[in-house]
């Protein structure tokens, strides 16, 4: 007796069967009837192939690249974020630096003059402008040692985005 095969099913086609355990099982199923040589079934070859773990590795190996990618967006976004901050930064720090500098110049030029000893009044005034005068220059250098740090930091915000990019080369001397 002679039998012939006909695939009835294509390959892979995918199922989801309970294992009599309970499990959840992926397959693909191929399936052909068995012949005679009249031509009859006389019988069926059925082969199910376990793809659970493959399928698995699939989604999870799916999953973590668009993982990577949202990754790489958030840092793209990330970067674009940083050097629009360092500049939003810098803009308004180098005008308050500007000011700073010009009232330390004019703090500096300005010293209280004395015009004898005309009253207690004038003395007060003058020691109170002394004091003043100092308690400015304080505050301003306290001020623009704050603007120094603030501008370092803008600045190496923004070198770092531009390091990243690949827009910004070292050159060491």
């Amino acid at each position: 007796m002679r039998c012939v095969y006909e695939v009835v099913t294509r390959p892979e086609a995918d199922h989801l069967i309970h294992a009599l355990d309970g499990r959840e099982l992926e397959v693909s199923v191929s399936a052909a009837p068995l012949r005679d040589g009249g031509g009859r079934i006389v019988g069926a070859v059925l082969v199910m192939r376990d793809q659970t773990e493959r399928k698995r590795l699939e989604r999870e190996r799916e999953e973590a690249r668009a993982h990577e990618v949202a990754l790489c967006e958030l840092d793209q976004r990330k970067d674009e974020f940083l050097n629009i901050l360092g500049h939003e930064i810098q803009t308004p720090l180098s005008s308050v630096q500007g000011y700073i500098q010009l009232l330390i110049r004019h703090f500096n030029a300005e010293r209280p003059q004395r015009r004898g000893k005309e009253g207690e009044e004038e003395e007060e005034g003058a020691v109170r402008l002394t004091h003043d005068i100092a308690l400015a220059r304080s505050a301003l250098a306290n001020s623009e040692a704050s603007i120094k740090r603030l501008t370092r930091l803008a600045n190496d915000l923004i070198d770092d985005v531009q390091i990243r990019d690949g827009r910004l080369t070292a050159v060491l001397c």
